[in-house]
């Protein structure tokens, strides 16, 4: 089987496709290996392997140092039901809920960690006057960046809100809208 390296490293669907149920790694031929799948691979570099067409497609005990291993991509956060977000993702936290409704902020996931049992995630961020900060939370403070679909419908909402209280204000709710940003002229109009 022909193997396509650059979307087996970004593309968690294909990797399961093709890869043997249970690999983490990769690892492609070259001048100096065969092509072969890993897993339970740790810091001595013992795991297990499996080389296609050879001893009949097992898992064989094993110890490499190959430094071309493409690892399983990592699958995409989705929200507090996937856990803390993992290193590395851009994302936004209630970061204040302690102490009232909190306030979300945008910034970025640095650390995760096991805290009294519970896994959290190291939050950094910069506050309303630009300020760095950072905090510790678990699952349910945060949540996926907006779309800009999101953004818009949210605005457009605001302006929806502040105009139903009285009907009459129909023409005032269409300009606020337009002027949003959140109004368009049907197509061939």
């Amino acid at each position: 089987m022909n193997i396509d390296i650059e979307r087996l490293k970004h593309d968690r669907e294909y990797w399961d496709e093709v890869a043997p149920e249970g690999a983490t790694h990769y690892g492609p031929n070259s001048e100096t290996h065969r092509e072969a799948w890993f897993k339970g691979v740790d810091e001595s570099q013992s795991c297990m392997a499996l080389i296609p067409g050879y001893a009949d497609d097992q898992w064989h005990s094993c110890m490499t140092a190959r430094a071309d291993r493409i690892p399983r991509p990592a699958k995409q956060w989705s929200g507090p039901e996937d856990g803390v977000p993992p290193v590395g993702t851009e994302c936004e936290c209630n970061v204040n809920a302690v102490i009232g409704p909190g306030s979300w902020f945008r910034g970025k996931v640095v650390a995760n960690e096991v805290e009294d049992g519970r896994y959290v995630a190291v939050f950094v961020y910069r506050n309303e006057h630009n300020s760095p900060r950072s905090v510790i939370w678990d699952a349910p403070m945060f949540r996926p960046l907006k779309s800009e679909k999101d953004r818009v419908v949210e605005a457009a909402m605001g302006v929806c809100r502040e105009m139903l209280f009285n009907e009459s204000y129909a023409k005032q709710y269409a300009e606020a809208l337009y002027d949003a940003g959140a109004l368009k002229m049907p197509e061939g109009e």
